[in-house]
């Protein structure tokens, strides 16, 4: 969705690691998947801010925010027909 998106000034896709992971080992995951859109560290898993504020309570977790900060749409999991159906695509 990342590659299909690419374009798009009004959507982001970001991953957000709340594992327990330190960067190094995150960083190797990434690496050997091959995803190529941004990703930040949430060092403390839950317990951190962004998963605090997001409300995040398991991993993985996906968002669909709006402009408004508004969380739009969650679920535990990928689910990209509902993702899209949120997205407008």
């Amino acid at each position: 969705m990342h590659e299909e998106l690419a374009d798009r000034d009004d959507v982001v896709i970001l991953a957000v690691n709340g594992g327990q992971d330190t960067a190094e080992v995150a960083q190797k995951y990434w690496d050997k998947s091959g995803f190529d859109f941004p990703a930040v560290m949430d060092l403390d898993g839950q317990k951190a801010d962004i998963a605090k504020a997001l409300g995040v309570m398991a991993f993985p977790t996906n968002l669909v925010i709006g402009p408004d900060g508004k969380v739009r749409f969650a679920s535990v999991g990928f689910n990209e027909p509902v993702i899209r159906k949120y997205l407008g695509l």
